[in-house]
């Protein structure tokens, strides 16, 4: 969006204004829901996005049919896993949507995320791990064993 990039929102006015980003993302035009998830990314860098709104905020985004929108979804998922374990099960839930693409691509790269955060799994991420091992079951030949291995569900 020309216009929000060339006001350049300042952390703190961005911050004021998370809410109002997320709700832009479930059913926004593409152009205005990448805008949106540019600013949240940059809010969750920043540790200035609570986990509820991230969660709200990755279900939207992975509910989208947009191929390029559900990229930047499992992009910033794993990079909020790695930027902050405790949030392992905001990530693993909001990667199930993505199994259900016809992106054949997409959903290997979302599967192979979900089993390597296996081993950070909460009681939600593990359910979330369930419905990963659903769809993977008859592709785990193809999918590599996370690091450090994948404990019982």
């Amino acid at each position: 969006m020309g216009l929000h990039d060339r006001l350049n929102p300042a952390l703190d006015e961005a911050a004021a204004h998370a809410s109002d980003y997320a709700s832009l993302l479930p059913a926004g035009p593409v152009a205005v829901a990448d805008m949106a998830v540019a600013q949240l990314w940059r809010l969750e860098e920043a540790g200035r996005l609570d986990d509820g709104l991230l969660a709200e905020a990755m279900a939207a985004l992975t509910s989208r049919p947009e191929k390029k929108l559900l990229r930047v979804a499992v992009e910033w998922a794993a990079e909020a896993a790695l930027r902050d374990a405790t949030r392992t099960d905001i990530v693993l839930q909001a990667l199930v949507p993505v199994l259900a693409q016809d992106t054949p691509a997409l959903r290997e790269r979302a599967a192979r995320l979900a089993l390597s955060l296996a081993p950070k799994a909460g009681p939600r991420g593990r359910a979330a791990l369930r419905r990963v091992a659903e769809w993977s079951g008859a592709s785990r030949e193809r999918l590599p064993p996370p690091r450090g291995g994948i404990t019982p569900l």
